[in-house]
């Protein structure tokens, strides 16, 4: 039986992915797997590679970006001289490989991410400092050669792809789209238009994802007829129909998802949006940013509405049609839901992810 070591970032929506590919690995007789999560722990090497200095914080000159992925990267090689060593190696996210390329030579690799370096550098969340496309280089260049090492790729959208092959120079033929894996719940949802309607926002960077956007709208047009339910790790205080939920259990998240009525997410910036798949699985019509990967997973506007980042007319336009319009929120629900079982399914993904991975060791 062939070995397959599966290393995984420790953080948000890689975790989450992570534990949905152990579980259906384990249910797999057919590859021996060998999980490792990277944790950013180890305190020898973040003394080393992980210190901040605040002057050269403040300005993005002290290279943090790319000293933590060369931080995770040791850990992912420490470990793997530990090992028996194994027929395949998969990684997500791809920063944490670069210091294992002499093994990627000759083990058949496998890296995943949701959108390169070479975007993330430039988009405003990070570009907002002075120095930041500067002291992205360094992980621009180390992804580049993660990338021709690798012996197979796989990004979460057709956008990513062509930014990495476009930015990058990288075969298109070795690049794999292949969704983030969700769990379908069971639900029985029927809109009736009685009571209040729920409106749902989860992000944990509250700006970048334009949380406060959507609270001023909020303020301004739907505290009557609505209430807002706001998950986040910003510091924002409750008000009148807003609720703020900050450290929730998954078992909260679900509740929430399973009560609210409409998914608003108006992000200025995003490598994917796992968030709105995991709203379209609770069968949730969806207003979302016209961005980056968005418009694959909402097919188009198909399953919900868009809206450009930033645009206050244009999220408070969507959100009234979706309050006032029962019939209009189960259809694009209903929509959402399908798409989401039939594209975006745990078991789905996660066997075409084994499928690739064992194509690289044929």
């Amino acid at each position: 039986m062939r070995k397959v070591c599966f290393i995984h970032q420790k953080s948000l929506g890689h975790a989450v992915e992570a534990n949905l590919l152990r579980a259906h690995v384990d249910k797999t007789n057919d590859i021996e797997s060998d999980f490792y999560d990277v944790a950013f722990e180890n305190e020898k090497i973040n003394n080393s590679w992980g210190w901040r200095v605040p002057f050269l914080t403040d300005s993005d000159l002290d290279l943090f970006a790319y000293r933590s992925h060369v931080a995770g990267s040791i850990e992912v090689a420490e470990y793997l001289k530990t090992r028996r060593p194994p027929d395949a190696i998969y990684v997500q996210t791809h920063n944490v490989a670069y210091r294992i390329l002499d093994l990627m030579r000759r083990v058949p690799t496998t890296v995943t991410l949701d959108a390169p370096n070479v975007v993330l550098a430039n988009w405003g969340w990070n570009a907002k400092l002075p120095y930041t496309r500067v002291s992205w280089i360094p992980s621009i260049r180390m992804e580049k050669r993660i990338f021709q090492t690798a012996r197979a790729i796989i990004i979460r959208s057709e956008w990513a792809k062509k930014e990495i092959t476009e930015r990058h120079g990288i075969d298109a033929n070795k690049i794999h789209v292949v969704p983030s894996p969700i769990h379908i719940p069971e639900i029985n949802r029927q809109y009736t238009g009685d009571e209040k309607v729920r409106l749902l926002f989860v992000g944990a960077d509250f700006e970048r994802k334009g949380g406060d956007k959507l609270l001023a709208a909020f303020k301004r047009r739907f505290a009557d007829s609505c209430e807002l339910h706001l998950v986040t790790k910003a510091d924002i205080m409750p008000s009148p129909g807003v609720h703020v939920h900050r450290g929730i259990s998954d078992q909260e998240l679900d509740n929430l998802y399973r009560k609210a009525d409409i998914f608003v997410f108006p992000t200025h910036h995003e490598p994917y949006g796992r968030v709105v798949a995991e709203a379209m699985a609770y069968g949730l019509p969806v207003i979302a940013s016209n961005v980056a990967a968005i418009p694959e997973i909402l097919s188009n506007g198909e399953c919900g509405r868009f809206i450009e980042p930033g645009d206050a007319p244009s999220l408070e336009g969507a959100i009234e049609e979706l309050v006032s319009d029962p019939e209009l929120r189960n259809r694009l629900g209903s929509c959402a839901r399908e798409k989401a079982k039939s594209e975006f399914d745990t078991n789905l993904v996660c066997q075409r992810v084994i499928n690739i991975i064992k194509s690289t060791m044929a």
